[in-house]
């Protein structure tokens, strides 16, 4: 390598490490902050700019949107029980209400259990066991997966569908419709404190990961200064090997801290195994694709083995972001997050 290119990158990594510094020394400032004041600030910082959007169009929240979804859903955890703490197993696919659900449980001082719907039924099973959870939500279209899974669970929950199906189950769609959207008021907000459990993480290793308030923030800040995204900024997220790895939902949560447009590209059919983690969406949009795909100035590869796959010069992905490290194209890290000393990981038993 060229000395004066490999001075130059050492100084930008250099660079990239005060920058994620600097924001954490920030972050520091507030050590009473959560996700539910998180929130509260994006909406009032950049309520009316477009925040997440899937790649075909058909879903798209503003930040006020997103922060009015995520207040029915901790309606809808208080209404039904689902105490401080307690974990809601989230069987959901890569797009912008999977980050509502899991910043209304937050919110509610409940926890978002996110399982990875690839998994073959027997160990979605398991991962709903690990996960300890008596509330189950289902994407309408992946409930023949759930219910190849079903006759393997070990323990009794109640099963929630989002989206319209033709089985009894409960229609959660239905349910959070018929609550309010308003900010909850004092009397409803339970405490909250940032060691606080925010997210809970079921792997395929046989891992479940938990994650506080403080280090899901911390994740989420670095994460916006290691890659210095704008607000002006639209990005596109292509879901890797692993939908429960916590780069799935924080990747989204970077974007969000700035106001910057997260777009949601899945690379593979839901419930099914995973394939090529190169987008082709970008390489061939057609029809409703075309516009949500225009103007992207990064694009982000996120999954469990992403950040530990050898670099591809032909990969159109500018950082990938797994096994708790974003990388660029070269392969040099720019930034390899905390998440695994603010999570605490026990293997299934």
């Amino acid at each position: 390598m060229n000395p004066m290119r490999r001075i130059a990158e050492r100084m930008a990594t250099a660079a990239t490490r005060r920058a994620v510094a600097r924001r954490l020394a920030d972050l520091d400032l507030t050590p009473n902050h959560t996700l539910r004041d998180e929130l509260d600030e994006w909406v009032a910082a950049h309520g009316a700019r477009l925040a997440l959007l899937t790649a075909d169009g058909s879903e798209r929240l503003t930040t006020a949107d997103l922060a009015a979804r995520a207040h029915r859903w901790a309606r809808w955890a208080i209404l039904h029980g689902v105490g401080r703490g307690e974990p809601v197993a989230l069987v959901m696919a890569d797009r912008p209400e999977r980050v509502a659900a899991w910043l209304g449980l937050a919110e509610a001082g409940s926890v978002a259990a996110l399982l990875d719907p690839a998994l073959p039924p027997e160990a979605l099973a398991a991962a709903i066991g690990a996960v300890g959870a008596a509330h189950v939500v289902v994407d309408a279209p992946l409930l023949p997966h759930f219910e190849a899974a079903a006759p393997h669970l070990a323990a009794m929950a109640a099963v929630w569908v989002f989206g319209p199906h033709p089985m009894a189950y409960m229609r959660l769609d239905e349910a959070l419709d018929d609550l309010s959207s308003d900010r909850l008021r004092p009397a409803d907000r339970r405490p909250i404190a940032p060691s606080d459990e925010a997210l809970r993480l079921a792997g395929s290793d046989g891992t479940v990961a938990r994650v506080d308030h403080r280090g899901a923030l911390q994740a989420l800040h670095a994460a916006a200064a290691a890659t210095g995204i704008r607000p002006d900024d639209r990005l596109l997220l292509v879901a890797g090997l692993d939908l429960a790895d916590p780069a799935a939902i924080f990747a989204v949560g970077m974007a969000l801290t700035v106001g910057a447009t997260a777009i949601l590209a899945p690379t593979r059919p839901s419930g099914e195994a995973s394939g090529s983690l190169r987008p082709t969406l970008l390489a061939r949009p057609t029809g409703a694709a075309i516009e949500p795909l225009a103007g992207i100035r990064l694009e982000i590869a996120v999954g469990a083995d992403v950040g530990s796959a050898a670099p591809d010069p032909a990969d159109r992905h500018t950082l990938r972001w797994g096994g708790g490290e974003i990388v660029d194209r070269r392969g040099t890290i720019l930034w390899r997050d905390d998440l695994h000393r603010n999570a605490s990981f026990a293997k299934r038993g």
